[in-house]
């Protein structure tokens, strides 16, 4: 399961990265960029949860032993 974590970890930023890449960075206002700056959002929460789910197996991990 902690592969499939980091796994996903990797992926997402990834996707990130190629994101960020795609903006229009000529014009950034929000109609012209919606669908990118609305992936971008996405992205950054799903990568914070996972994250989060990260440490908190480390640490049940860690208190079990």
């Amino acid at each position: 399961m902690q592969k499939l974590r980091y796994s996903l970890l990797i992926f997402g930023v990834i996707i990130l990265i190629a994101d960020v890449a795609s903006i229009n960075f000529q014009n950034l206002s929000w109609s012209e960029n919606w669908d990118n700056y609305l992936i971008f959002i996405a992205m950054a929460a799903t990568l914070v949860s996972i994250i989060r789910s990260i440490r908190s197996a480390q640490k049940s991990e860690n208190q079990d032993s």
